[in-house]
C-alpha cells in the first residue's frame, strides 16, 4: 500500500445490494481541499469496485475485491466516480476507506 500526500482519517463502511460511493465531505475535505487518492481495504466478503457502477452476480462488472486486498484509486474524477456493491446479493462486506489529500493543515 503507497500513502503520499496527507491522510484523511479512515472510515468503515459496509457493502449492500445497492452501489454506493465516497461521500461529497470525502471528496472534498474542509481543512485539507480536494481528495487526490483513496485506499480501499477489503476486510470480510466479496465486494465489487469500479470506475462507475459494478453489478453483482457471477457475470457482475468491477474489479472483485477478496477478503485482505487493498485497490488504491487515484484522482479527483475517478475518486468522485468509484462505487462498491457486495458481490453476492445478501452478503455484505466492509470496507476500509482511507482518503488521501494533497493539501492539509
Amino acid at each position: 500500500m503507497r500513502m503520499h500526500g496527507k491522510s484523511g482519517s479512515t472510515y468503515r463502511v459496509a457493502s449492500t445490494d445497492t452501489a454506493a460511493g465516497l461521500a461529497a465531505g470525502v471528496l472534498s475535505e474542509t481543512t485539507m481541499g480536494p481528495i487526490d487518492s483513496v485506499t480501499i481495504t477489503c476486510e470480510t466478503n466479496n465486494v465489487r469496485v469500479a470506475i462507475g457502477t459494478p453489478t453483482q452476480g457471477a457475470t457482475g462488472t468491477g474489479c472483485l475485491l477478496l477478503a485482505g486486498d487493498i485497490f488504491e484509486v487515484e484522482g479527483y474524477s475517478d475518486c468522485a466516480a468509484l462505487k462498491w456493491i457486495s458481490a453476492a446479493s445478501g452478503v455484505h462486506g466492509a470496507l476500509q476507506i482511507t482518503p488521501h489529500y494533497d493539501y492539509g493543515t
